[in-house]
């Protein structure tokens, strides 16, 4: 009788992760597609628009394909194999996908620290002659809001101010291993963890969190929301950031809209706001 039900669990096992791998990015061409007849509760796939002056792109972030449990203390829950990064660590082979940057630094430094923040494109000692006093530099000088980790309820965990944040300050980055999206999905298949969190930023570039990030991953989502991610240039590579919609009062929960767009089995939203669709 054991020995049927550990054979059982086995092929629950690999039918999960052949899912898995199916449903981590959108369906394109260029992806092989698992069987759906295989599937059993496929992740979904979110978007976000992001602010871009030439074309605009979209973050996409996976969630979590297990219902969170509601945590009796108040540590964030990581993988075993979780490490802290305090910036992205990039692959060689998503470095070759590496756009150029949008603004170049040939005619030398400049003053013109406005409107390269305007660009989203933050200032480097090669662009801009403000030194120490530029206000324009928040992702590489971590200039993050307080914040701690703590329940959310039966959203499991959640990322929550502890200070006010005014309305379009830096919160935090999304910080992770770099990878192309073939690597990232190879990944898949290999992933032991419970959740899975990846975030797209055009050009098949994936940032993953499950076993190296920061806390941005612990951002729950919100049809209200109170914040949102912009896609930045910094010293010619993209990044992530996390900045304040509004007034976020100091013991606020820190959310934004994963604007699901999904396929099949909706899911259940669970933000509790007022303006709540009902499924993500």
């Amino acid at each position: 009788m054991k020995e049927n039900q550990a054979e059982t669990n086995v092929r629950r096992s690999s039918r999960l992760k052949q899912n898995s791998i199916q449903s981590y990015f959108k369906q394109e061409k260029a992806i092989p597609i698992v069987d759906k007849k295989k599937a059993l509760k496929p992740l979904k796939e979110a978007s976000i628009t992001v602010k871009n002056l030439n074309t605009p792109e979209k973050v996409l972030i996976e969630i979590k394909h297990e219902k969170a449990k509601q945590h009796k203390t108040a540590k964030p829950t990581k993988p075993a194999s979780f490490r802290r990064l305090r910036v992205n660590k990039w692959t060689k082979e998503a470095m070759a996908l590496c756009p150029k940057p949008i603004m170049g630094t040939e005619d030398g430094p400049d003053d013109d620290c406005e409107v390269r923040k305007a660009c989203m494109v933050e200032c480097t000692d090669k662009s801009c002659t403000a030194g120490p006093s530029c206000g324009n530099r928040g992702l590489q000088r971590q200039e993050y809001a307080k914040y701690e980790i703590r329940s959310a309820g039966g959203k499991g965990d959640g990322f929550y101010a502890k200070e006010d944040i005014k309305a379009g300050e830096l919160i935090i980055e999304y910080v992770g291993e770099v990878l192309t999206k073939e690597a990232a999905q190879d990944r898949l298949k290999h992933n032991t963890s419970r959740h899975v969190y990846g975030m797209g930023i055009g050009d098949g570039i994936v940032i993953d969190s499950a076993e190296r990030g920061n806390d941005a991953r612990f951002i729950n989502h919100s049809c209200d929301p109170n914040a949102e991610t912009g896609k930045w240039e910094v010293r010619g590579r993209p990044r992530v950031a996390v900045t304040a919609r509004r007034l976020i009062l100091s013991g606020e929960e820190v959310t934004f809209d994963y604007h699901f767009e999904t396929e099949g089995e909706k899911v259940k939203c669970m933000c509790g706001s007022k303006k709540c669709r009902g499924y993500l």
